[in-house]
């Protein structure tokens, strides 16, 4: 088993992970940086520091390893205790401990505990790398600007020639040509000074098809029938020789369409119960309080009680929060694989 590497991927996701009796890593964010003195820029990323101060066990790094490693919640903190004391013990003799992935620890000369991020550039740059950039300088030439790299600073001065050779002529034709034909295009054929036409904005686009206009049906005129022209009713009219037949109704069935299932890839964790019925005992407490509680699930030997579940990473840590400042401070977050 290596912890190391499930504090890695907790760290990922989640802005502290501690390590019971031993401190906790926090993930602080960091905007980008530039060192003129050494051409370097760094993205905006985050960084990770180390406080000695937070020991105690919140359930987060317990239950993670007992997820991976399919053991229970109790022999994943036995194993953290066992792995706390081995750390301990190669600190005291060889005065340094290295976690891979995570970072390196020692002590410095006046004996103080020191932790150093494997990563110096920030902890997760957003996909974006540390670069350097060599200054430029401009010397005249025959006109055009001659560019040289200079690996170190030099402070030069951008001179410009005005002289402009025939391919520049050319060039400023060719840009003007398109914009001769627009404005030839726009009066003949946008129908901007057609006064019969339904004129858009969207009909200067000279790349866009223009729909067409809306056909209206001419009124056709209908002859006028006068209801109080007697020659119109007959006296000897009678209901009950005619029949009416009425069409059976017919009973449409309209399908509801069904609704898409919402995956809830990301569920608040409140505890992990070996008896089933302490469990169903914390399930129906939440539910009263207003969660939408249940047992999500059995992992190994425990039952997983959860707060409720969310589609999306940033309305679960959302929902996160208000559980552990108002609920439960041990709550952590799960997410299911796809």
């Amino acid at each position: 088993m290596n912890i190391a590497n499930v504090v890695s991927d907790l760290l990922q996701f989640n802005e502290c992970v501690t390590i019971p009796e031993f401190g906790a890593f926090v993930v602080n964010p960091a905007s980008a940086q530039i060192d003129m003195s050494k051409n370097k820029f760094t993205p905006p990323g985050k960084k990770l520091s180390f406080n000695k101060n937070i020991t105690n066990n919140d359930g987060l790094l317990a239950s993670a390893i007992a997820e991976n490693e399919g053991i229970s919640y109790e022999d994943a903190v036995h194993y953290i205790k066992a792995f706390v004391a081995q750390l301990k013990e190669d600190l005291k003799s060889k005065e340094i401990f290295e976690l891979h992935s995570v970072g390196t620890f020692y002590y410095s000369h006046d004996k103080l505990l020191r932790f150093e991020p494997e990563n110096q550039e920030g902890f997760g740059g957003f996909g974006l790398e540390v670069f350097h950039l060599a200054p430029l300088s401009a010397n005249s030439g025959e006109g055009k600007e001659a560019v040289v790299m200079h690996p170190a600073i030099v402070p030069t001065a951008t001179q410009y020639v005005n002289k402009t050779g025939t391919w520049g002529k050319v060039g400023w034709g060719l840009a003007v040509i398109p914009l001769l034909a627009y404005l030839v295009w726009v009066p003949t054929q946008s129908g901007v000074l057609n006064q019969n036409r339904n004129f858009q904005l969207s009909n200067l686009n000279p790349f866009k098809s223009t729909p067409c206009e809306e056909y209206v049906a001419r009124q056709v005129g209908l002859s006028e029938i006068d209801l109080a022209d007697n020659k119109l009713l007959y006296s000897d009219f009678d209901e009950s020789t005619y029949q009416f037949s009425v069409a059976e109704t017919t009973n449409v069935v309209m399908e509801t369409p069904k609704e898409v299932a919402v995956k809830m890839r990301y569920q608040i964790i409140g505890g992990c119960f070996s008896d089933k019925a302490n469990a169903a005992r914390l399930v129906s407490r939440l539910q009263n309080q207003g969660y939408e509680a249940k047992i999500f699930d059995k992992k190994g030997r425990l039952y997983r009680v959860t707060y409720g579940g969310f589609a999306s990473q940033k309305e679960a840590r959302k929902a996160l929060k208000e559980v552990k400042r108002n609920a439960n401070a041990s709550a952590w977050l799960y997410r299911m694989k796809k």
